[in-house]
């Protein structure tokens, strides 16, 4: 399995392709051994876009922190999602 974490472009260099190109990396090395890419989203609202156009699929999502009394920050949604391959 392959997993991408923490993936971020400075505003400054947004739009320029760099992040899409580490992730259809990524992408492309699981699909030539097989393997599994998937990843987790915090920002929802403003990535989910991005990753569906790389043909990322949410599989799951859910709140974090809105069930739990010692959490002391808002809540806010994780999305897991998930590259298929032709073989899944």
């Amino acid at each position: 399995m392959f997993e991408i974490v923490h993936l971020v472009t400075i505003s400054a260099k947004r739009g320029r392709g760099y992040a899409s190109a580490l992730v259809r990396m990524v992408t492309d090395m699981a699909d030539q051994q097989g393997r599994a890419t998937w990843l987790a989203s915090s920002n929802v609202a403003v990535n989910t876009d991005f990753y569906n156009s790389l043909g990322f699929v949410t599989v799951k999502q859910f709140m974090l922190g809105d069930d739990n009394p010692m959490w002391k920050e808002a809540p806010f949604p994780i999305a897991v999602v998930k590259v298929f391959l032709l073989s899944d």
